[in-house]
């Protein structure tokens, strides 16, 4: 469906492109689409086309690269933690297991 819209639009210039994606309410979710797509391609660079439309790329937000290194910290430090406590409870309901299954004679 998009498809359809970015033939539609190639022939706009950057201005109107602009308008489309200022204005979405006024334009269903594919041409808004279209716009943003038609206009990465008329910009020269990503940083340009920022400017013009006011996206934010993920990497431009403050404490992005440090909540990523927390995160991966935190993964690296808690996968072999939980390792050990899965390791420790399957052993105890292992020696359970055994403790019940190979009672002493007399018990029985």
């Amino acid at each position: 469906m998009k498809d359809k819209y970015v033939k539609e639009f190639k022939d706009k210039s950057q201005e109107e492109l602009l308008e489309i994606i200022k204005n979405p309410s006024q334009y269903n979710s594919y041409e808004v689409d279209a716009a943003h797509e038609l206009l990465r391609k008329k910009t020269a660079t990503f940083s340009e086309y920022q400017e013009l439309t006011g996206v934010k790329s993920a990497d431009d937000e403050n404490g992005n690269i440090f909540l990523t290194v927390l995160k991966w910290i935190g993964i690296i430090l808690f996968f072999p933690l939980s390792l050990v406590v899965v390791g420790y409870y399957k052993n105890k309901k292992a020696k359970k297991e055994y403790y019940a299954n190979n009672r002493p004679q007399h018990e029985r």
